[in-house]
């Protein structure tokens, strides 16, 4: 577990070695964000499984103070305010510092009061190898994801 922003940001990553080690299921993984959550101090938190080499599920939940959906919604994903999730390219190390960007510039976006880059997008380097994929069902929730019929390429790629 990784703890950011002074204890307000924390993020548990879960690899394929992880899981296999402790021979556990999609399901065992499900709730650890919300558990994270209830760590005092912390306002966002965030855990990455590996899905396959290259490829992560994030699943985001937040206190009423940043919305999850327009966290995730920088790389593809969505959700609800307080809950949402997206699957990104890369390794689990790339997927950390694109979500924390992305939770980075939600923040200053909300500081500043309108968005920080023009459209709402990252402004960062595209490289095609490294784009994140949106996909149906990645909430990161029981419900059996967001519901918003997500498909086909995202156009935010994982900082460098």
């Amino acid at each position: 577990m990784d703890v950011h922003d002074g204890g307000a940001t924390v993020i548990a990553a879960i690899s394929l070695a992880d899981m296999a080690r402790l021979e556990a299921t999609e399901r065992d993984a499900e709730d650890i964000a919300a558990f994270l959550g209830q760590i005092e101090g912390v306002r966002t938190s965030v855990t990455i499984r590996e899905l396959a080499p290259g490829e992560c599920k994030l699943s985001v939940r937040t206190d009423q103070g940043l919305n999850a959906t327009r966290v995730c919604a920088l790389l593809g994903g969505g959700g609800h305010a307080s809950a949402a999730g997206c699957t990104v390219m890369g390794t689990v190390a790339e997927a950390k510092a694109a979500i924390l960007a992305a939770i980075r510039q939600v923040w200053v976006e909300d500081r500043d009061g309108a968005s920080a880059v023009p459209g709402g997008q990252m402004g960062l380097r595209r490289e095609p190898a490294r784009v994140p994929q949106r996909r149906t069902g990645d909430g990161g929730g029981r419900g059996g994801g967001t519901g918003l019929g997500l498909a086909g390429p995202a156009h935010h790629p994982v900082p460098a």
